[in-house]
């Protein structure tokens, strides 16, 4: 995956304190999932298990994005 490479070629001493490995790789895990909304449930019981699922993705997502927004806020892009 692109994004592993990138990650194991980062010189982290380079970058604000708060933008870790850990960081990043939480934002890499974010892709891995994401083809899982493009398949039709079957049944409403699977879309209802898909939508909680998604529900809880989102809102680890938007976790993930304050989390870098704050780490990255000394680079001021």
């Amino acid at each position: 995956m692109i994004m592993e490479v990138l990650i194991g070629r980062t010189n982290f001493n380079a970058l604000p304190p708060g933008i870790k490995k850990n960081l990043l790789i939480r934002v890499a895990a974010l892709t891995d999932v994401r083809n899982d909304a493009g398949h039709k449930p079957r049944n409403r019981a699977e879309r209802m298990k898909r939508d909680r699922e998604l529900r809880t993705r989102f809102e680890s997502a938007v976790d993930v994005l304050r989390d870098f927004a704050n780490a990255a806020r000394p680079l001021r892009i």
